[in-house]
């Protein structure tokens, strides 16, 4: 009985360690996708803020 009790026990902890792999493997492609965004969101962010200062800019020597 013992012995049973282990090897159901053994099994229910691969079973768990399979589902936090791919628990794991799922985050991390999001982490990577929203790294990938931030990144675009950044660089929008930049273009935008050189854009104003230009637009100030001509207001100003106007």
């Amino acid at each position: 009985m013992p012995k049973d009790n282990l090897e159901k026990n053994l099994g229910e902890l691969l079973d768990l360690s399979k589902k936090l792999r791919e628990a794991n493997k799922d985050l991390r492609n999001k982490n990577s996708k929203l790294n990938i965004e931030n990144k675009n969101l950044k660089e929008k962010l930049e273009l935008t803020r050189n854009k104003i200062e230009n637009l100030i800019n001509k207001l100003e020597s106007t």
